[in-house]
């Protein structure tokens, strides 16, 4: 439900523990991870790669996690597939500035 302010613009009702318009609910922004971390995370990759690739070839291992392990490898050796967009390049385009008006495409 909106109200309006004395200048007739609707202005959306907030409840009192929600958060008001422009305040962050996270103000300090994500937590760094620690260097240590980080360092930690780096020496384990060689390792993590390695088991993934010997699930992946492991025989007894079942299709769904085979699968798995393949695209992970997969997308971290050539990246992730790139998803395909549908356009239409004869729609129009109107973008307004303050007062001017500019028109794109046919």
């Amino acid at each position: 439900m909106a109200v309006t302010d004395n200048s007739n613009k609707a202005v959306a009702k907030v409840k009192e523990w929600q958060f008001k318009p422009g305040q962050s609910g996270n103000p300090a922004g994500r937590p760094k991870i620690p260097e240590e971390v980080k360092a930690m995370l780096k020496a384990a990759a060689p390792d993590a790669v390695r088991s993934l690739i010997m699930t992946m070839n492991d025989e007894s291992t079942a299709p769904a996690l085979k699968i798995e392990c393949i695209k992970i490898v997969l997308d971290r050796a050539l990246g992730k597939p790139l998803q395909a967009v549908d356009f239409d390049s004869n729609s129009m385009i109107e973008i307004k500035l303050s007062n001017e008006l500019i028109t794109y495409g046919k």
